[in-house]
């Protein structure tokens, strides 16, 4: 796996790296994104190629951590076209 941090790293609630989201569509490797992920750029991310998706503050700074994660997953899979697999915690499957 390839993982490419589009945040400060060790600071939660980073923006996103923009310049950093290239196009990895074509890669053989797993890439891995973490850094800035939420609902308004997850769609792109996973676009451009990305299949494993490290959201903290976009989870865990709302009200609702339970939907932010389900609005997450809707967004990612509606960019695939297809549902996303299931959610881990810290590389545990769901």
């Amino acid at each position: 796996m390839k993982a490419v941090v589009t945040g400060v790293a060790g600071f939660i609630g980073s923006t996103l790296a923009e310049q950093l989201v290239g196009d990895g569509a074509g890669s053989r490797a797993t890439i891995g994104i973490d850094g800035g992920i939420d609902h308004e750029n997850v769609g792109r991310i996973v676009a451009a190629g990305a299949r494993v998706v490290v959201a903290g503050s976009a989870i865990f700074h709302t009200a609702d951590p339970e939907r932010a994660t389900r609005d997450l997953k809707t967004a990612a899979g509606a960019a695939l076209g297809s549902p996303v697999g299931p959610v881990g915690t810290r590389g545990t499957p769901a």
